[in-house]
């Protein structure tokens, strides 16, 4: 009874047209109603020992395989059951069909979708109790460089169609660790700021400006007095000698009064010198505090997060950059009080907050010194410049401009939102912290033939231990990137793997086999919707393409062949 109430609701989805589509709607169905009997172990039993028929596609056979782990880790994972128990009970199925329904791209974040699927697949303890920590701490955390990164738990989900909502906002969440490094926000935060002096316009140039001109007050003062002791010095060795010369008492008595209140005047002259040059001694030091204080706050108020949102819009295999937002965090470590800051007039209104929220902060540090005056003055000239227009549109060049020259991009940014491609070796290594860094190996291809006989070779020599799970289940696989997407490669797909496993050569298996056989050769999983990259024999030639197929359907795929003209380097990972 319990089998056919998990079935019940695919009768309408049955009638979907879409294959596609299809496929999607069953399994987050009977992902959805699994995860409502799963409480019981009589039905964990039951479904382990009767499989439900695959659905129907490549998609639908990678979660008939899922499921079956699932389902075994559901049953016998002790530390998994008391992780539920000590959820509350309202959450639990969400959090069961976070694991349950294989996760698939939705927006530009390939790189933390790719490696999430991965976990699925390989480590669904680790990926559990890593959302478990998640739910419970409203976010993760991660050691880099000695430093804690902390992520809140992403609020947004983009779009969830036939997907989990926990799963989602997870994995836009882990997209947060991609861009991280404990000195990319403090590297924006300088050039956008303009804390270099250097640099037109910005509070940098600020700072050393007052500065400079109370230094030069400063100055004046200093000369004044000097000349004064200097004058003083002088009138007291005329007094000396005039003393010796002196031919009566009375006349030596006037001189050394005269002498004795110059010498007062001289001392109180020389105490306003020497306070006057300790003051300059501070002053000239503050511009180098001020920056170094601002650069050590600022993580504590300001941090870049994953926007999913940033770049929602157009086909999904567009293969849309990341987008990463400035979040300001008043100083408060709870998430929820956070603000996503999407507009210039935010953007300022954050940084005065910042500004003003701070400068106690800087003050109390240099209380004894005695230059509060001086530093309120600085701190006011910066409130002021931040509502003069020459600021932000600075601010926005340089940042156009470093991440050209740095990073090589060149596309519409601003202080407060940026793009990036995504870095799935920098994810995985901040993701798992492991000892031994995740090895990466390329193998480069100036044509789609080119591309299979390497993959070939390259499984030829693929050590063992790689190998055992592939040749269990054909949808494990290992991470792989191109210039701009993040995906599978599954070498264990039947007309792929007969390549590898054969001993003989392998141009002669591609034209003897792979290129008779006419029909596509699945051997990568793109991570949209339910759609594989196979190569397909050109009929009429020696050649192989790139296509896309979800089982059903044959789709041209056109969009990588401009790859293999400047000569495609294919990254694959193992870990």
């Amino acid at each position: 009874m319990m089998i056919e109430t998990i079935l019940r609701p695919e009768a309408e989805l049955c009638k979907m047209k879409d294959p596609s589509r299809r496929q999607a709607a069953l399994i987050y169905s009977r992902a959805t109603q699994i995860a409502k009997y799963s409480e019981d172990e009589r039905c964990l039993q039951i479904l382990i020992a009767n499989p439900l028929a695959p659905i129907p596609g490549f998609l639908g056979h990678l979660f008939a395989n899922h499921l079956d782990r699932c389902l075994h880790f559901f049953l016998k994972s002790k530390e998994f059951q008391n992780m539920c128990k000590r959820l509350p009970g309202s959450l639990v199925p969400s959090y069961k069909e976070a694991l349950l329904i294989p996760l698939r791209q939705s927006v530009g974040s390939c790189f933390a979708t790719a490696f999430l699927m991965h976990l699925q697949k390989t480590d669904l303890l680790a990926l559990a109790k890593d959302l478990f920590s998640a739910i419970n701490r409203g976010g993760i955390s991660r050691v880099i460089d000695g430093a804690e990164i902390k992520i809140p738990l992403c609020p947004k989900t983009g779009n969830i169609e036939y997907c989990s909502a926990l799963m989602k906002s997870y994995e836009y969440t882990v997209a947060g660790l991609a861009d991280e490094q404990v000195g990319f926000s403090r590297w924006n935060f300088q050039i956008a700021l303009g804390l270099d002096y250097k640099m037109d316009h910005g509070l940098g140039k600020v700072i050393y400006s007052v500065l400079e001109e109370i230094l030069e007050e400063c100055k004046g003062k200093m000369d004044g007095l000097l000349q004064d002791i200097e004058d003083l010095e002088r009138g007291l060795d005329m007094d000396d000698a005039s003393f010796r010369s002196a031919s009566t008492i009375d006349r030596m008595d006037s001189i050394k009064r005269a002498a004795k209140f110059k010498n007062m005047h001289l001392s109180r002259i020389i105490d306003d010198y020497q306070r006057e040059e300790g003051r300059a001694s501070k002053l000239s030091t503050l511009y180098k505090f001020f920056v170094e204080q601002y650069i050590l706050l600022f993580p504590h108020y300001f941090q870049e997060l994953y926007d999913p949102l940033m770049f929602s819009e157009g086909d999904i295999m567009e293969d849309r950059p990341a987008g990463f937002r400035l979040v300001y965090k008043h100083g408060r470590s709870n998430s929820k009080m956070w603000t996503y800051i999407h507009t210039d007039k935010e953007y300022i209104a954050c940084l005065k907050d910042f500004i003003t929220m701070t400068e106690p902060v800087l003050l109390n540090l240099k209380r004894e010194e005695g230059i509060d005056k001086e530093m309120e003055q600085i701190i006011s000239e910066m409130l002021l410049k931040l509502d003069t227009h020459p600021f932000l549109k600075e601010q926005k060049n340089r940042i156009q401009l470093m991440h050209k020259e740095v990073l090589g991009e060149d596309q519409n940014l601003s202080p407060y939102a940026y793009i990036s491609g995504g870095n799935l070796e920098s994810l995985v290594n901040t993701y798992l912290m492991p000892i031994n860094p995740i090895k990466k190996e390329n193998v480069s291809a100036a044509s789609p033939s080119d591309l299979c006989y390497r993959l070939i070779e390259w499984m030829k020599d693929t050590p063992i231990s790689h190998v055992d799970a592939i040749d269990k289940d054909p949808f494990q696989g290992m991470l792989m990137t191109n210039d701009t997407h993040a995906f599978h490669f599954l070498p264990g797909f039947e007309l792929f793997k007969g390549a590898w496993m054969d001993s003989g050569n392998t141009y002669t298996y591609i034209r003897d086999v792979l290129l008779q056989s006419k029909t596509p050769i699945p051997f990568a999983d793109t991570n949209w919707g339910a759609n594989f990259l196979a190569f397909l024999p050109v009929e009429g030639t020696s050649q192989l393409e790139l296509v896309l197929y979800d089982g059903f359907t044959v789709t041209p795929f056109p969009m990588w062949n401009s790859y293999f003209v400047k000569g495609a380097i294919w990254n694959i990972y193992l870990c």
